[in-house]
Formats: C-alpha cells, structure tokens, sequence
C-alpha cells in the first residue's frame, strides 16, 4: 500500500485495542505512524505542537474526551474516530467525530476507515482536507442580545422585552450570559442550581433535547418566560468550554420560540487586546451578539451615555453585526418630543459615523419607580416600561434577517453592460 497514515491515540492506560494498533504499526502490518496520549493536555498539546495528524483515535470511556477535543483536533484538520464499547452511550457523531468504531475491530476494518475519511501523509503535506465536520451551532429561534454599559438598565430591559415577547404568547428563555450575573437576585430564585454552567457542561458530552434544556431553566407562574440562571461567580467563565459552550446556545435557541440574551457590554477579543484569556472571558459576549437577529444596546441620555453607545457599535461592527440589526435604547429618556428629536438626531449621527448603512431609530423606555418596587417584590415589570421595547423588537424580529441570510433577488444583466473582454480597439480586427 503507497499510503500512510499517522494516528495520534488517546487511550486508557493499558488500552487493548491500542496496543494492538500499535502493533500493527511497529510490524509494517498497516502502513501508519503512532504517537499515543494517555491525557487529554498531552493531546491537545500534540496537536497543537505544529504536527500534524491524519486522525485521533480516542478511547470513548476517556474522561478527556469530549466536543471541544475533538472541536480543536478538526481546527487541525484531525478528524477523531471513537473506540465505543458502548459504556458511554453517548452519540459522537453529534459531538463532531467522524466516525466510530467497536473495540473489536480487525485491521481490514480499520484501513477502510482511514482510507474513508483520514487523509494519508501526502495529503496533509499537500494541504488536502476530506471535509469540515463542524457540527452546526445554531438553533432555529431567533435571538436578542441585550448588552450596555454598566448601570444603562440592560438586565431590566432584556427582562422587559422578555416579558413582553412571552405575553405576546411567544416561547421565551430569558439567558442570563452576563460575567456579573443579576438575574437570579432580580427573580428572587433562592437556589442558582441548574443554570448555564450546568447546561455548557452536559454539552461537552451529549446534545440535549427542548425538555432536558427546560429541566435546566428555571420556571415562575406569574412570569411568561423562562429563565436560564447565569455563572454563580465572575470567575466561573473558565469552566465554559467553547465548543460546549456553542452547542449550549444552539440547544437553547431549539429548546424556544425566542432566546433573550442579557449580555456585558465588553466585547474585546484578541485583536483588540492581544490577550486570547480576554476574548475566552468575553466569549460569551461576542458569540451571542455575533449569532443575535437583533443586537439592544441600551445606554443614558447623556453625553457619556451616547459616547458609550458609539463604542458598542463600533465593536459590533468588527463582529459583523450591521447597522439594522442594532437597536439602540434610550433608558430614562426625556419626556418633551423636542428633547427626545434632538437624540434621534444624534444617535443617527453618530452611528453614521460607524456604519453608513441607516441604523434603527433609537426607542425611548421611560424610568419609573415602579421599576425598583417590582424588582424588589418580584412582581412584572409595568407596562410603561415592557411595552416600548417588546412590541418594536417583536416587528423587527419578522423584517430583518436572520445573521448570514439574504434577501437579494437576482437581476437581468443588460447585455454590453459589463464591458468587454477584449481591448476596444481590437474588435474590429
């Protein structure tokens, strides 16, 4: 056989169907380079390390194996085949991997699987891949980020547009995804287990169905929406795994009719900062605003308020969100209609400065006392402060388009209207 493979393994200690591939290598049996990992830093770092690999062979009763592994080997163009006996019961395929094999598997079975879906050496030196298996990330519903600077009223008006969608008798999840997570203390939920850590961490093994992410949320009678609780402790963002933490969303989003997001307003990634730990704590952030339908950037109406507003833009501009999915929200806005023309006009000026695509006019939520007494006695938020965002965001829900989709029909091209082919002068050669 002229190909050759080289198998990166992670295995248990003692593994028998690892010493049996092993053999197979060592006696030219099957034409293949080994190099074994018995943890999974020892393969992350193999992979990594500048080598690269025609596919991991890892055990499934491996407690290092699990979506974001086998995520980072296919970024390396790794695709992993699981050695299931079974035990695990879990479905691999969902998880990204390749393939699956029996722990009883015979060297023919084993080179026609690499033959299927591992490139050979001269492929990887080649630059050949047989695919991309990125699982798909994305649910069906559809999402609103919610994000502002501290103290603008964002947990209260994603809470708001939360509790108007739902009454509008939509199927809301209202996700708290803040660092500083306030939800709980505003629902007056006693206990904050399950919540988002629990949700990321049942996604490094399995896909969730609607009614296990439902198990995961909690549930009021006198609310029309559930609520996701957020991280317990700022710190807490460290344990979220980014593929886990990619298919939670995903799940989330196909476990609703609509998901509300309650954000931090820091959306800086390693371009910005040069830090890769800064964009792994603003993952969270930056993947929910990136995926959004609609992006609510609340902010004051006051001159650091809408300096704020620009900054925000400006970053969600560099994530791709353009200028009609972004709605600004004034909080305590001003009650004369010539006050309130003179922010129109200004947000729509400073916008233009970031994306001179038209943006969407700026809505006014009022602040009203009774606000802090229904946070306080964990009643509904009034009207006066639901109304003026959920029933705009639910219209701009069914006009703008979902992320990545379009909406450009084809058109005639006149002939002659694209020039020529050939230099002018030579037509009538």
């Amino acid at each position: 056989m002229s190909e050759r493979w080289a198998l990166l393994g992670l295995a248990q200690p003692r593994s028998g169907w690892f010493r049996e591939v092993a053999r197979w290598s060592s006696t030219a049996v099957l034409p293949l380079d080994v190099a074994i990992g018995v943890s999974g830093d020892e393969t992350r770092a193999r992979i990594e390390g500048g080598r690269t690999f025609s596919a991991l062979l890892a055990d499934a009763t491996h407690p290092d194996l699990d979506a974001d592994l086998i995520a980072l080997a296919a970024d390396h163009g790794c695709p992993t085949i699981v050695i299931d006996d079974g035990r695990a019961r879990r479905d691999w395929l969902a998880l990204g991997a390749r393939a699956t094999l029996p722990v009883l598997f015979d060297q023919a079975t084993l080179a026609a699987l690499l033959a299927e879906h591992a490139p050979t050496v001269a492929d990887l030196d080649a630059g050949v891949s047989l695919g991309d298996d990125e699982p798909d990330a994305d649910g069906h519903a559809p999402l609103v980020a919610v994000l502002g600077a501290g103290g603008s009223g964002t947990s209260t008006v994603a809470r708001a547009a939360a509790q108007g969608l739902g009454s509008a008798g939509l199927d809301v999840v209202l996700a708290d995804l803040a660092l500083h997570a306030d939800q709980a203390m505003a629902h007056h939920v006693g206990d904050v287990v399950p919540g988002l850590v629990e949700l990321v961490d049942a996604h490094r093994h399995a896909r969730l169905d609607p009614e296990e992410v439902d198990a995961l949320t909690w549930h009021a009678d006198h609310l029309p929406y559930r609520l996701l609780l957020g991280l317990r402790r700022p710190r807490d963002w460290t344990a979220l795994r980014r593929r886990a933490t990619t298919a939670a969303l995903g799940s989330l989003r196909r476990a609703a009719e609509v998901v509300v997001a309650d954000l931090d307003g820091e959306l800086d990634g390693e371009a910005e900062t040069g830090s890769a730990d800064v964009e792994d704590r603003n993952r969270l952030a930056r993947l929910a605003a990136a995926h959004a339908h609609l992006v609510v950037v609340t902010c004051r109406p006051e001159v650091r308020g809408l300096r704020r507003l620009t900054l925000h833009a400006a970053a969600l501009r560099g994530l791709g969100v353009d200028a009609a999915r972004l709605v600004p929200v004034v909080v305590g806005a001003p009650r004369r209609p010539h006050r309130r023309a003179e922010l129109v006009g200004a947000v729509a000026r400073l916008l233009a400065d970031v994306d001179a695509a038209a943006a969407q006019p700026p809505l006014f939520v009022p602040w009203r006392s009774e606000v802090e007494r229904a946070v306080r006695d964990g009643r509904r938020l009034p009207g006066a402060v639901v109304d003026p965002v959920a029933r705009p965001v639910r219209l701009l829900l069914d006009q703008v388009p979902a992320p990545g989709a379009t909406t450009d029909e084809p058109e005639p091209v006149a002939p002659g209207s694209l020039g020529h082919w050939w230099p002018t002068e030579e037509v009538g050669a």
